[in-house]
């Protein structure tokens, strides 16, 4: 009977040892589901987060890093940094990033995956549209904001707990800025994303920054730290992290009617005086006191007030403002303000002449292998050139469902999605394989998508093609051989599309994957019924089992 007992009791020690991993596991999959936004939970299925949560753990253990359990589960676990779309970064580099710091400091790791970011990408603007981690080294270039996400999710892969921070508008000129923040030594420290120097709490801002009224981080969840908070949501809350950085205040705004009355739940925004406009960094509704407050700069801002109809606005040069709803919407009146921005007063570095140096000699060297490195993925965007093609003509020129099924504009729509879920030859870089997997209809277009000019449209002529490319879709080399001018006004639809749904270069690939990604499900839900009910397979219209 005690024998019994105790292998009884050793079964059931060795089964809890094997199910804590998993249970640790479970929990922190959990927490990124209670936090992530919509899209995030539609558009990547449950084992995409449990591998990226598994690699995270496995590197945590690895590095052995003592990480406070808040900053890993807010600032190392969360794949997603701003608006960027979500990919396989972490699976794919966390190893090769582990391998490069085994041996360092947590301060000098930090240092050397910035060094390995900037053989990556480095500085070029862009528009607005946000591209992930790994379209941003694709590219080999990046705004500041996209440097600062291939760089913190660079840092959290490699189980550094890491943030974007950014100024929304300077107090000083017509601009804004984002980098990054390690946490290293018990304490927030920042550094230049893809813009690496010999020591944290070095970068070319330090002057701009020593300018700042507010600046801003996302922190994934419902985070709860020393920082101001300014604003909670379901998914993240935003801090202000001007304390770190510059002395600063904390000035109260009360709002008050025009007998003097506290006005409470008034709305207050905190403005800033940038590219022409008062800018509205924070905002905030007054308490039952009629009062709403924010840490900042000590400079000036412009408190814009209003309820109910009526408005007021003062300059806040100090830790007290009223300000007064003396004003009705669509009244006519004027103001005059002065507004001051901080003194500038540079954060001082310690690196020595010989580290800027040597630092300056590595950065060289860095822009030699980013520069050999090959770039773009034509490929992709030929996919993208033809499935934008067929979505643009169903949606311009009411192309009738028979005629798509006999394109065989389902298969190709599978095969796009098959692409898109199964992204490792796009990921490498190989376009020949994206090629090869294309259905065979439309391979030439895949090679001529790339090459052709922008020209206008012509609408009877492109509802002559659909009809002539059905109607010969057997004998179609032939067809083409004998209506040439036909394949020209095809290369005129497609270079329409180009212009419409790509920039010049054909670098920006990432937006126009997504939205196509997006309006396929549409598509393929009006010819196929429900697309949830086939098998991703290229060319298949096959329904599961």
């Amino acid at each position: 009977m005690k024998k019994l007992f105790l292998l009884t009791l050793v079964c059931t020690l060795l089964g809890s040892c094997a199910s804590e991993p998993r249970d640790a596991s479970d929990r922190y999959v959990n927490f990124l589901y209670a936090n992530m936004p919509h899209p995030d939970f539609a558009a990547h299925p449950h084992a995409y987060w449990q591998a990226n949560v598994d690699k995270t753990l496995e590197v945590r253990e690895r590095m052995g890093w003592d990480i406070p359990e808040r900053e890993f589960l807010h600032f190392v676990l969360p794949l997603r940094v701003n608006n960027e779309p979500l990919d396989d970064f972490r699976t794919l580099y966390a190893d090769t990033l582990c391998a490069r710091v085994a041996g360092m400091t947590l301060g000098q790791a930090a240092l050397e995956i910035n060094h390995w970011c900037h053989e990556m990408a480095t500085y070029q603007p862009s528009d607005g549209r946000t591209s992930s981690p790994l379209q941003t080294i694709r590219r080999g270039v990046g705004r500041c904001g996209e440097e600062s996400e291939l760089a913190v999710a660079a840092l959290r892969a490699a189980g550094i707990p890491a943030r974007q921070v950014y100024t929304p508008r300077w107090a000083h000129t017509d601009d804004n800025h984002a980098w990054v923040e390690v946490y290293v030594d018990g304490k927030w420290q920042f550094m230049g994303a893809c813009e690496p120097e010999p020591r944290l709490n070095m970068a070319w801002f330090t002057g701009p920054v020593s300018r700042a009224m507010i600046l801003h981080t996302k922190v994934f969840g419902d985070y709860h730290g020393d920082e101001d908070v300014i604003q909670r949501t379901p998914c993240y809350t935003e801090i202000n992290v001007i304390r770190g950085y510059v002395p600063a205040r904390r000035s109260v705004v009360t709002v008050v009617d025009p007998a003097g009355r506290p006005v409470r739940d008034a709305r207050v925004e905190f403005k800033i005086y940038n590219y022409g406009e008062f800018y509205t960094v924070a905002a905030y509704q007054t308490d039952r006191k009629g009062q709403a407050a924010l840490d900042m700069g000590l400079g000036d801002m412009v408190a814009w007030a209003s309820k109910a109809g009526r408005f007021g606005l003062a300059v806040i040069d100090g830790e007290a403002v009223t300000v007064t709803l003396d004003h009705t919407v669509g009244e006519r009146c004027a103001v005059d303000l002065d507004i001051v921005p901080p003194v500038e007063d540079p954060l001082p570095s310690g690196a020595t002449d010989e580290e800027v140096a040597r630092n300056a000699e590595r950065l060289r060297n860095e822009d030699s292998l980013r520069e050999a490195r090959p770039k773009g993925n034509a490929a992709v965007a030929a996919l993208i050139v033809i499935a934008a093609q067929l979505l643009k003509a169903l949606h311009d020129f009411s192309v009738l469902r028979q005629q798509l099924r006999i394109l065989r504009f389902p298969d190709l729509l599978f095969q796009l999605f098959f692409l898109l879920s199964q992204r490792k030859d796009i990921i490498e870089g190989v376009p020949e394989l994206v090629i090869e997997r294309a259905v065979p209809e439309f391979r030439p277009l895949l090679h001529i998508a790339d090459g052709i000019r922008a020209v206008p449209l012509d609408r009877a002529r492109v509802r002559f093609l659909v009809a002539e490319e059905a109607a010969h879709q057997r004998r179609l080399p032939r067809a083409v051989r004998a209506h040439e001018s036909d394949l020209v006004a095809a290369c005129y639809l497609k270079a329409h599309i180009v212009e419409q749904f790509m920039d010049p270069e054909g670098l920006r690939e990432s937006h126009h994957l997504h939205l196509a990604q997006k309006k396929s499900l549409a598509f393929v839900w009006i010819i196929c019924g429900n697309p949830f009910r086939y098998s991703r397979l290229p060319g298949s219209c096959r329904r599961r089992p």
